[in-house]
């Protein structure tokens, strides 16, 4: 098994400096010093053992492209390679914040206006590596970074690392077809958004465990204790977002965003909580007792 540590050159110009997660399935993370540029950058490596020809191609052609996407939005890959010819690895941007998993798990649901602005970026994220060519198929709450700094400001990360990584049938946003292992596209992507936008408005996952392990995909808005004109002006929105089959879906994640954009001025002032029946944005549960940690989880 190659050894990874402290000091090690994977490239040239970039030095591991500390471990940062031990990868539990997914790709293992390094801090690392760019040392050309003197800046701090993240490596991710593959899971030992999982270099499959095919993967390899696909994680190769997907980081090159992914060096194109224009947007801010998108966390930039550095570099990409096969260290020792053996073990697939990204240098990206290093992000400070917290990811968006995390502001979830502190509180609930979110108020509806920044749901609304932090859809709007990330329509602008997915629409940018979809341009290019890139597709993300790991996107989630944990692949979003909500950067310190500005009060609403998202980075999606995770490019071509996540092909060569198992798809977790816990995972929530994974896509009906990626779920099933079926060959996908990008419409899969705009179904872990639409995935992410629910969760957000709604407090809770769009199809839960019991349900993808059914086979059941179909997506409806709970009727006790949520809005009835929040209810009738969202359910069209998101059973497109959310419908089993690709070719039902929205066409770009801009057209999905708008639409929840609209359906929500057209309710302003009703909220989804459940058990809060028109309430405003003011209205939202206050943040769950925890540690406050607002370092970002690799």
């Amino acid at each position: 098994m190659l050894k990874l540590a402290a000091d090690t050159m994977v490239t040239p110009e970039v030095r591991l400096l500390e471990q940062v997660d031990r990868g539990l399935g997914g790709p293992v993370t390094w801090r690392a010093l760019q040392t050309d540029w003197k800046k701090e950058v993240i490596v991710q490596f593959a899971p030992h053992g999982r270099l499959v020809d095919d993967a390899l191609d696909g994680f190769l052609t997907a980081a090159a492209l992914g060096q194109e996407v224009a947007t801010s939005r998108v966390a930039h890959i550095h570099d990409f390679g096969v260290f020792e010819d053996r073990l697939p690895f990204v240098v990206v941007e290093a992000l400070q914040g917290r990811t968006l998993e995390q502001r979830l798990k502190k509180q609930r649901r979110l108020p509806v206006a920044e749901v609304d602005e932090l859809g709007k970026q990330l329509a602008v994220a997915v629409d940018g590596m979809h341009e290019v060519g890139v597709e993300h198929h790991r996107l989630g709450a944990d692949a979003v970074v909500l950067r310190s700094g500005k009060e609403i400001d998202a980075v999606v990360r995770g490019l071509a690392i996540g092909l060569l990584t198992r798809v977790s049938k816990s995972d929530e946003y994974v896509s009906p077809e990626v779920y099933a292992g079926e060959e996908a596209d990008n419409r899969a992507d705009l179904w872990s958004l639409g995935a992410i936008l629910y969760r957000m408005l709604l407090g809770r996952p769009a199809v839960e465990m019991a349900q993808r392990r059914a086979g059941q995909w179909q997506v409806t808005l709970p009727t006790v204790g949520v809005d009835k004109s929040l209810r009738e002006a969202l359910q069209p929105i998101f059973g497109k977002a959310l419908h089993e089959s690709p070719d039902e879906r929205y066409g770009s994640a801009e057209a999905m965003v708008t639409a929840l954009s609209n359906g929500l001025d057209s309710v302003r002032g009703a909220d989804g909580q459940f058990r809060i029946v028109n309430v405003t944005d003011e209205s939202i549960p206050p943040q769950i007792a925890e540690e406050d940690d607002d370092s970002l989880a690799w």
